[in-house]
């Protein structure tokens, strides 16, 4: 009978963790675009903490969360520094009208800003791999 307080070796703490399935990939990978969705409820603060969580968790795993997590992180970090100089520009300029004619165009950047990470969770749920604009080829200079 085995001990309870001993690791199997399939367990071990000191030895490599075992490689992700193409499944897990995929799915890991679509978690990190999804974080984007909790920036939503937390002043696009949680998002990419979540994304660069998986990245640090997964990076010697698979180089394809690796990247995703990766690129989804780094853009949602530029997210929040569009959307708050889209809004603070928006805000400041409302005492003189053209604040309140900037208020769709806010909206508009917003609202691309949040979809477009919904299609690189819908790409690698697919099991393809998805590329942001200007930041996926940060990354790829980063990882290589």
């Amino acid at each position: 009978m085995d001990n309870p307080n001993t690791f199997s070796s399939a367990s071990s703490p000191s030895g490599p963790a075992p490689a992700l399935t193409q499944n897990e990939e995929r799915t890991w990978a679509m978690l990190a675009h999804l974080a984007s969705l909790l920036s939503l409820a937390s002043l696009w603060l949680l998002g990419p903490v979540v994304a660069g969580l998986i990245w640090l968790l997964y990076r010697g795993r698979s180089a394809y969360v690796a990247h995703q997590a990766l690129q989804s992180a780094l853009f949602q970090l530029a997210t929040l520094f569009v959307n708050w100089a889209v809004w603070g520009v928006t805000i400041a300029l409302m005492p003189f009208l053209i604040g309140l004619c900037l208020i769709p165009a806010a909206m508009l950047v917003t609202l691309i800003l949040t979809v477009y990470p919904l299609a690189g969770a819908y790409e690698t749920a697919q099991g393809r791999p998805f590329r942001y604009a200007i930041i996926g080829d940060v990354v790829t200079g980063l990882l290589s």
